[in-house]
């Protein structure tokens, strides 16, 4: 019976290895928390930050954009980037 202990603990661990298992979309991918920061004086209102990711901001009554969240969401980061990289006036910054 000694013998066989080892033998059956070795099974298992090569069946855990080696067997693939299903996991949830986006498992193994690092969670990166963001958050967006607009400069409400350097904001020029164009509303560009809104056509690239209306998730994430929104203009305010003076027509100057705001942030509508308070952590990007993960399905949300790229398009976040996006709307700082299109910025005409630098307002937006991100931090991760």
């Amino acid at each position: 019976m000694a013998k066989i202990a080892p033998t059956l603990i070795y099974i298992a661990l090569l069946f855990v290895y080696f067997c693939p298992v299903k996991r949830p979309k986006g498992f193994n991918e690092r969670r990166v928390k963001m958050k967006a920061y607009v400069d409400p004086n350097a904001c020029g209102g164009t509303g560009l930050c809104v056509d690239t990711c209306p998730g994430v901001f929104e203009l305010d009554d003076d027509g100057m954009s705001i942030v509508r969240v308070d952590e990007v969401p993960a399905e949300l980061q790229q398009a976040c980037r996006e709307a700082v990289d299109n910025c005409p006036t630098d307002a937006i910054t991100i931090k991760e």
